[in-house]
């Protein structure tokens, strides 16, 4: 999850994780739910491009019955990819799927985001109660 305020991206670590590349950070983050401070401009264009973080400030806007569609959106979306997965294996057409960057892109793209949002969904009064707390503690102004 990535929350923008002030010109700072701050991204939970095991979001990082899953990055590649090198950010420069104000310092190391080792716990999950812990933030990482980047205020490196490049670093910020990087993650702020990246379609497989969730931003923080989109999705607490939702309301329960959007944030349920979008999960549902996904969760159809990954179905789909998953059938056509398993015709190309049932027909012996595995290697031309895999071969296919866009579908290989669109699968992993969509799993990821359907369980990071499953999760948030799951745990939206944890995660935005931690996310407000933290906030006020780091006396960070909200958007």
């Amino acid at each position: 999850m990535r929350i923008f305020r002030n010109g700072v991206c701050y991204v939970t670590a095991w979001e990082l994780h899953a990055v590649p590349g090198f950010f420069k950070m104000d310092k190391l983050v080792y716990a999950p739910m812990e933030f990482a401070v980047i205020t490196d401009s490049d670093s910020i264009s990087h993650i702020s491009s990246r379609e497989d973080i969730i931003d923080y400030d989109l999705v607490s806007s939702l309301s329960d019955s959007e944030l349920d569609k979008l999960v549902k959106k996904y969760e159809i979306e990954v179905e789909s990819l998953s059938k056509r997965y398993l015709e190309a294996l049932l027909y012996g057409r595995l290697r031309v799927l895999y071969q296919d960057k866009e579908y290989v892109k669109n699968y992993e793209l969509c799993k990821t985001l359907y369980n990071k949002l499953f999760f948030y969904k799951q745990n939206k009064k944890q995660i935005d109660d931690y996310i407000t707390n933290y906030l006020a503690l780091k006396n960070i102004v909200s958007k």
